[in-house]
Order: structure tokens, then C-alpha cells, then sequence
């Protein structure tokens, strides 16, 4: 009796045995001809997942940037003041801290080199005056960005630089010219930062 039971348990795990071998088999020529394809697709899934990723990290880093920025005033014209009163005492650190993060390296860039070139930077205090106290002031709907556009007729011959080879513009006295300075809100300290030009 116990022998039958043992012989009956041996013939069902045979047939068990059978029925996966016969499975494989039959399925085998399927699963192995698109192994290849998965095995790239995963790879590629490995990869796609890692570079995800770092570029997540990327983000988090600087959107705790953009959290911690709180260089600035509460109005474009607390930015501009502040940037102004920087300019006059020399400080191009301290200026160029109220730029946007993206652009702060170049903005203390351009104040370097004209404080090289010049020896002072009453060029861009200039400037600065000119757009913040003689321009209109446009913002966007939103709130969260405004421009202040300086249009006004030159009164002798200029050259001007433009573009990033420093390449000159001849504009003859009784031109229409335009000097700008675009900002824009921190989203997160709500502190104004300007934008442009840099």
C-alpha cells in the first residue's frame, strides 16, 4: 500500500516534470528569439532610470538655490536701488547678487571687465540711473515680471557694443535709441532679481 502511494506520488511528479519540460520546449524558441530585444529594453530602462536620476538631483540642487536666494528687494525698484548703491561703492560681488541666479556669473563677468576697461563702473551706474529714473515701467500680467524701457534721442554720435563678440554699432546724433532692464520674481523668496541686460 505504501509503496503504491509512493509509486502514484513519483508518476504525478514524472508527469509534472513532463508538463513543465514540454512547456519550455514549447515555449522556449519564443521566449529565447526576443531575449535580446527585453535585455536591451531593460537596459535601456537602467540607463533612462539613472539619468532621470541625476537630472532630479540637478533640479532639487538648484531649486534650494532659488529657496535660499534673498538678494533682492521686495519691488524691482528696492532691486535697483540696492544694485546702485553696490555699484557706487565698487562692490560687483555684492551687484551681482542681485541677479538672477542663471545669469549671475555673467553679469560679474561684464562688471569685471568694464571696471578693468574703465577703472570705475559709472558706465552701468549710468545706465542703470537712466532706465530705472527716465523709463516706464511695464509688468506682465502675472506680476512676476516687469521691464523698464528708457527711449530717447541721442544728442551726438555713439558707438555702441552689442551681441557677445563685443561688436560695434554706429549710431549717428538725432537717433531713437533705447536703453532696458528686465526682472523678474524669485517664485519662491518672492524677492525681485534682475534679468537683463548683464
Amino acid at each position: 500500500m505504501k509503496v503504491k502511494k509512493i509509486l502514484k506520488r513519483i508518476g504525478w511528479g514524472l508527469l509534472g516534470l513532463y508538463i513543465v519540460m514540454w512547456s519550455i520546449g514549447f515555449f522556449a524558441p519564443e521566449f529565447t528569439s526576443t531575449l535580446p530585444e527585453r535585455m536591451e529594453s531593460w537596459v535601456q530602462n537602467r540607463i533612462e532610470a539613472k539619468r532621470q536620476a541625476v537630472i532630479d538631483e540637478q533640479v532639487n540642487a538648484l531649486r534650494e538655490k532659488y529657496k535660499n536666494d534673498f538678494d533682492g528687494g521686495k519691488t524691482p525698484e528696492e532691486t535697483l536701488d540696492l544694485f546702485i548703491t553696490a555699484l557706487k561703492a565698487g562692490d560687483i560681488e555684492k551687484a551681482s547678487k542681485y541677479y538672477e541666479l542663471s545669469v549671475q556669473g555673467k553679469a560679474l563677468e561684464g562688471l569685471e571687465k568694464e571696471l578693468q576697461k574703465q577703472g570705475d563702473l559709472h558706465q552701468s551706474i549710468e545706465y542703470v540711473n537712466d532706465v530705472y529714473k527716465r523709463g516706464v515701467k511695464k509688468c506682465n500680467e502675472k506680476g512676476d515680471g516687469c521691464t523698464f524701457d528708457y527711449t530717447y534721442t541721442t544728442i551726438k554720435d555713439e558707438t555702441v557694443s552689442f551681441g557677445k563678440n563685443g561688436d560695434k554699432l554706429f549710431v549717428p546724433a538725432g537717433s531713437k535709441s533705447s536703453k532696458f532692464t528686465d526682472m523678474e520674481k524669485n517664485p519662491y523668496t518672492k524677492i525681485w532679481k534682475i534679468k537683463q541686460p548683464y
